[in-house]
């Protein structure tokens, strides 16, 4: 049986027993149903009374309609009850929280606003509004509206978590870290505000403080992966790569799908020169996103550690052949470097041509084809390199760049000679 079919039938069941039933009984019943989340018996009681006029009938109609997920009854009927009772600020609420569920959030926020204006006290209504500014990115009107809920309600422990993702999200990071404080004195567990608190102290440099809020927060999530991702980041920002290493790893057991996970437990093995589990952790890495240039960079700088050129090498190639182009250029100068210090200059000059061919402006590779041309004994062709590199390096003023132009001079000062 169809729902449309069911809903008929209780409809006409409905009006049946109405024939018996003065309409104060049938609304009884209806109301009945509707508080015991019996939607569809409800929806065919209201509708039974035929009656489009009594805001009350038609409120709990749309109200049973949408309790159901019903929104292409329930908003017209919700509309209507609003405009059968302006002054009914629980039915206006209502109407607002299901435009905006619904996916209206500029009606909806316009039906807020017209609360706020009759009554600035209603502060469930100003929360909402302050939520959907949030969402619009309407900064200085979400935090309007926070601390207008927080004055006549400085309990309420979200609007304090979201005026501080406000600031935030605005930039004013002081003025988060004064409201999440008063966030979690009201309730100690909300894990989103300990989060957001730990976040913004390891943005600051203040990497055990940011440890113990994240640590508390994982005592309350212990199935969460991302919590020990973030401590250890915070261990290897204070250089105890030990730790580090054994709450990133926590976190790639906990979820075998992230590849972030799996490579910075990869880069924390190879500062602790662990490298045949560097290897593991980055082939898993490149295998959960193939397209990520550094991956593979990372994996072939590992075989290169170990002394395994050949297998760098390979690595090198199955980076070009799987990523995008635009990450490609940065493995064939990775691949250049490592055949330039083999000192087999052609298969490097190739590599840094094929990386300037896919990012012209790249200072580093112009500079090594520069080299490999002089190690080639091209002397016409380095020197051509060596002013190249020169006129796109000359407004960088890094000590690397700054000692590769004085290697660049010095070598076209001999080449001339």
């Amino acid at each position: 049986m169809s729902r449309t079919t069911h809903i008929l039938i209780l409809v006409l069941l409905a009006a049946t027993a109405a024939v018996g039933q003065q309409p104060d009984s049938l609304y009884r019943s209806a109301l009945q149903s509707y508080t015991a989340g019996r939607y569809a018996e409800a929806e065919a009681g209201f509708a039974a009374l035929c009656d489009s006029t009594t805001p009350n009938v038609v409120f709990y109609l749309a109200m049973s309609h949408l309790s159901q997920n019903d929104v292409r009854e329930g908003i017209p009927l919700l509309s209507r009850a609003v405009a059968l009772d302006p002054q009914n600020a629980a039915y206006r609420f209502q109407y607002a929280r299901t435009l905006a569920q619904s996916g209206s959030p500029d009606q909806a926020a316009a039906e807020y606003e017209h609360l706020a204006a009759d009554d600035p006290t209603f502060t469930a209504a100003r929360y909402q509004l302050g939520l959907l500014r949030y969402e619009q990115r309407r900064y200085e009107a979400a935090t309007t509206e926070f601390r207008a809920v927080l004055a006549q309600n400085p309990a309420d422990y979200l609007a304090y978590y979201y005026l501080g993702s406000t600031f935030v999200a605005m930039g004013e990071t002081d003025s988060a870290r004064a409201v999440l404080p008063p966030c979690l004195s009201l309730n100690p567990r909300f894990t989103p505000a300990i989060v957001l608190l730990a976040s913004l102290y390891y943005a600051e440099g203040h990497h055990e403080e940011a440890i113990r809020l994240y640590s508390r927060a994982a005592e309350l999530r212990p199935l969460d992966p991302e919590l020990p991702y973030k401590i250890g980041l915070a261990f290897g920002k204070l250089g105890k790569i030990d730790s580090a290493l054994v709450y990133v790893s926590q976190a790639a057991r906990r979820d075998t799908a992230n590849d972030i996970y799996a490579a910075q437990a990869g880069y924390y093995h190879i500062v602790e020169e662990q490298y045949d589990s560097a290897i593991t952790c980055y082939r898993r890495a490149v295998t959960l996103d193939p397209e990520n240039s550094l991956y593979f960079i990372n994996l072939a700088l590992t075989f290169t550690r170990l002394g395994q050129q050949d297998s760098a090498i390979d690595v090198y190639a199955r980076g070009v052949k799987a990523c995008r182009p635009e990450n490609i250029a940065l493995i064939y100068l990775r691949l250049g470097t490592l055949n330039y210090y083999k000192k087999e200059y052609k298969r490097a000059l190739s590599s840094y041509e094929q990386a300037l061919d896919l990012d012209p402006l790249s200072t580093e590779a112009q500079y090594y084809v520069a080299l490999a041309y002089d190690q080639l004994a091209n002397p016409q062709a380095a020197t051509k390199g060596y002013r190249r590199y020169l006129a796109l390096a000359k407004d960088d003023t890094t000590a690397l760049e700054r000692e590769r132009k004085r290697t660049a001079g010095d070598r076209l000062r001999l080449l001339k000679r």
